[in-house]
């Protein structure tokens, strides 16, 4: 399924009490907090001692004014990783439900249901998982072809983006989409 997904077509529930989605707080590192060299080198002669393969070069050159004993290094967050979940119970018009997840960076499509090979079964609850960027930025598109959503037969979806429900129901006519992650446009 191909969309032309357009951030105008939908809304983002935010998770958060606030309004936002939670980020960590900055983490700075000294050389000291760095990882050490192997102790089969030679400590005394340091041409012997190669610099570690992890090692990060400093922002700036110490100086009088600036130095404190330990040269700062750049702050590399971690690729912070988190779980977009998808929980899927059909209606009784199985073959009229289609869906997809596409990175928006990308363009790749994650999720693009159904497959001729693995078509979904009526009154059916399906889970699905996948593992992301959490500062990526992903749309989800859920659609009816008859145009009356999941209500026959009590369908239903829900989609979680970092443990917390970005966006449910089950009446949305012929089409919905919301996109989640915490690099999505405000």
């Amino acid at each position: 399924m191909k969309s032309d997904f357009n951030f105008d077509d939908c809304s983002l529930v935010p998770p958060g009490p606030n309004g936002t989605y939670p980020t960590p707080a900055p983490t700075f590192y000294r050389a000291t907090d760095a990882p050490t060299a192997s102790p089969k080198y030679d400590i005394a002669t340091p041409a012997s001692k190669p610099t570690p393969h992890h090692s990060v070069p400093p922002t700036h050159a110490p100086t009088a004014a600036r130095y404190t004993g330990h040269p700062t290094y750049p702050y590399h967050p971690p690729l912070r990783k988190t779980m977009i979940y998808l929980v899927l119970r059909t209606d009784y018009y199985p073959e009229q439900t289609y869906f997809s997840l596409q990175n928006a960076a990308t363009g790749e499509y994650i999720w693009d249901y159904p497959k001729s090979s693995d078509p979904l079964k009526k009154m059916t609850v399906y889970h699905y998982s996948v593992e992301v960027d959490f500062n990526g930025c992903y749309f989800f598109v859920l659609g009816d072809s008859k145009g009356d959503g999941l209500v026959r037969g009590g369908g239903f979806f829900q989609l979680y983006f970092n443990d917390y429900m970005a966006w449910n129901g089950q009446m949305f006519g012929t089409q919905t989409s919301v996109a989640v992650g915490a690099g999505c446009p405000k």
